[in-house]
Parts: C-alpha cells; sequence; structure tokens
C-alpha cells in the first residue's frame, strides 16, 4: 500500500494527486506535515468524503445519521398533529350535537317542574269538617259574616241559606277573614282522594281551618261516611263563582 517516492518519504494515497502533493508521511519522524513548498487547500470538499477513517468523514456520517434518525419523528410529529386536527375537526359536531341535547333535557325538566310546581300551588290538601247549622235551608244570612256590605250576599238577593243557587254545598272558608270579606262568595272546588269526588262549595262564612261545610255536602264527598269520618284532608283549588251559581 505505501510507496517510497524520491524523497525518502512515504506516500498514503498514491492515487490522489492532491494527497501525494500535501499529505507525505516521513519516513523517520512519523509524524504529519505539509510541505512547506505546497498550497494545501482541497480541490474539493468530496475529497474527504473518499478518505478513509478521517475525522471530517466521521462527522459527516454522525451528521448524516442523526438527520436520518431525525426525519422518521418530525414526519411522525407531523403526522400526528395532523391526526389531532382531523380529530379536533370530527368531534366538534358530537360536542354541539351532545350540548344540544343537553339543553332540551334541561328544559323539559324544568317544564316539568314548573308544571308540578302550578299544579302543587292550585290544589293544596285542608282539613275539612262539617255544621249542621248550614244544613237548614231557612237559616238566616244575616247570621254569617257575607250578610251585608258590599260583599255580602243579601244585597245579591239571597236572605236565606235555601235561596243560594248552591245549597246544600255551602259553608265556612278559613280564606273569609270576616265579616264583609273580599272573599265571600267565592267558589272552591273540593276533592276526596278515598271516594275520588269532587264538590264545589260556596263560601258564606268564616271558618278557623279549611272548611267547615253542611253535613249533606260532607256526605256526598265521602259516599255518606261524614259522620263517621267527622273530618277529612281534602284537595282544594278555588273555581270561578260561576261554578257555584253566581
Amino acid at each position: 500500500m505505501r510507496r517510497a517516492n524520491a524523497r525518502g518519504t512515504v506516500s498514503l494515497w498514491p492515487r490522489y494527486s492532491w494527497a501525494k502533493q500535501c499529505l507525505e508521511w516521513p519516513a523517520l519522524s512519523g509524524d504529519w506535515h505539509v510541505a512547506a513548498h505546497r498550497t494545501c487547500s482541497p480541490p474539493s470538499s468530496k475529497l474527504w468524503a473518499v478518505l478513509p477513517d478521517s475525522g471530517r468523514r466521521r462527522r459527516q456520517r454522525k451528521r448524516h445519521g442523526a438527520a436520518i434518525k431525525r426525519r422518521p419523528r418530525d414526519q411522525q410529529k407531523s403526522s400526528i398533529d395532523s391526526i389531532g386536527l382531523s380529530h379536533s375537526h370530527s368531534t366538534t359536531p358530537r360536542r354541539s350535537s351532545l350540548l344540544i341535547l343537553t339543553l332540551l333535557v334541561i328544559t323539559m325538566q324544568l317544564t316539568s317542574l314548573l308544571a308540578l310546581a302550578a299544579a302543587v300551588s292550585s290544589a293544596l290538601a285542608v282539613t275539612v269538617s262539617y255544621d249542621e247549622t248550614y244544613d237548614n235551608p231557612s237559616g238566616d244570612m244575616l247570621t254569617v259574616s257575607c250578610s251585608n256590605g258590599p260583599h255580602g250576599l243579601v244585597p245579591l238577593g239571597f236572605p236565606t241559606f235555601g235561596s243560594l243557587p248552591s245549597f246544600p254545598n255551602i259553608g265556612g272558608a278559613a280564606a273569609v277573614a270576616g265579616f264583609d270579606s273580599a272573599q265571600c262568595g267565592t267558589c272552591w272546588q273540593l276533592t276526596y282522594a278515598g271516594t275520588g269526588k269532587s264538590i264545589n262549595v260556596l263560601a258564606i262564612d268564616h271558618a278557623g281551618a279549611g272548611f267547615n261545610i253542611a253535613l249533606e255536602a260532607l256526605n256526598t264527598l265521602t259516599d255518606g261516611q261524614g259522620v263517621f269520618l267527622g273530618r277529612i284532608d281534602a284537595d282544594v283549588k278555588q273555581v270561578d263563582a260561576s261554578k257555584c251559581g253566581l
């Protein structure tokens, strides 16, 4: 592989003219040196690519290998980013649909709650008792709270209990606070869960709690068990006065 030239030195690369001219191996010292009378600038950087085991060659291999290793990662990252972007675009309609469905469910629940609240406010359970005083058709209207006055029933042409169009479904109500109450002549629907029956009662007097009605009216509501039961709980709601004939 090594050939001695005329100067007694050994040239390592006899095939490359630039190597023969610039890089020589002294036969005795064994050190690299550059001939002083030569200008050693390589004609091309490609020459180093063919020189075996040179430092530049190793550095080039390292950089080239690192670039090769990094390239798939970059491509993979870009692929992952593109996949994530497409996935985010594809999930956007699903999220919108889920949000709309959630809003619809909440709206339906609120509607149900409002309907239930309205039903509770319009129909309340109250206690209902009886007083046989209201069963007398000849009972004088001047003896009850709703007799005279702007809200009284006597000026309307009802002097006795029997003259009232809703008799015997009459009685006292807690809504009537006292004499000439604005609630005089109001009509109330009572519903007893034990029989499922309902009656409309005309308020003509004051009651301490709930309703205190004629015994016959309570018997109608309880299928004749007014005396036996004495007092019941019934659902009540106010209806138009025309339901009681006024």
